[in-house]
């Protein structure tokens, strides 16, 4: 977030990736293949065990956290960004048009990542055996991931809080800190 904002702090982390990519490339292909597998696996593994380990709370549980360490400003947030406040016009809903422009975009960003996987089926040993099984074990677990994340989140946040958190943080950020007590985390 913050750290990549001054340009060169971007610069820097870029060519440190492109070093690290090139380093894997030329280290041969047991190397590349396990960095990779690591790579993939690291955060599948880790969102995995935070959705698990989410299951026992409950909307109740995060309200009484949110508000315990902000200030007491989760039905404050809600309130101002769906009433609308002093400056601040209330939230409405996206017309038709745009929502489905977003949700294409979406779709594209997914449709991409499924289209790129035939470029890799002629670099396994057995594609005809091997490339099925992976590809329906990537795209289960994706999908399961896909779907379990924002039902999650929405059950233990609320859509309302959500939306009129992401409203305030990203017209209204000043008006958001006052509401909280302090600087406002990144949705």
């Amino acid at each position: 977030g913050e750290v990549f904002s001054k340009p060169i702090t971007a610069l820097v982390f870029g060519a440190l990736v492109v070093i690290v990519v090139f380093a894997l490339n030329i280290s041969g292909v047991r190397v590349l293949k396990a960095s990779l597998r690591i790579t993939t696996l690291i955060p599948l593994v880790a969102l995995s065990y935070i959705l698990i380990l989410s299951i026992p709370f409950s909307n109740t549980v995060f309200v009484n956290n949110w508000n315990r360490f902000f200030n007491g400003s989760y039905y404050s947030i809600t309130q101002l960004a769906l009433s609308g406040g002093p400056g601040i016009p209330r939230l409405e809903a996206v017309d038709p048009f745009t929502s489905t422009s977003y949700l294409i975009l979406v779709a594209l960003w997914a449709f991409f990542g499924v289209e790129t996987t035939g470029f890799i089926a002629g670099e396994v040993e057995n594609p005809h055996r091997s490339y099925w099984r992976g590809l329906l074990a990537g795209y289960s677990v994706l999908l399961a991931l896909y779907i379990a994340t924002p039902v999650v989140v929405t059950a233990f946040t609320g859509y309302e809080f959500i939306s009129a958190y992401s409203y305030l943080y990203n017209f209204y950020r000043s008006e958001l800190a006052g509401i909280m007590g302090t600087t406002p985390i990144e949705p």
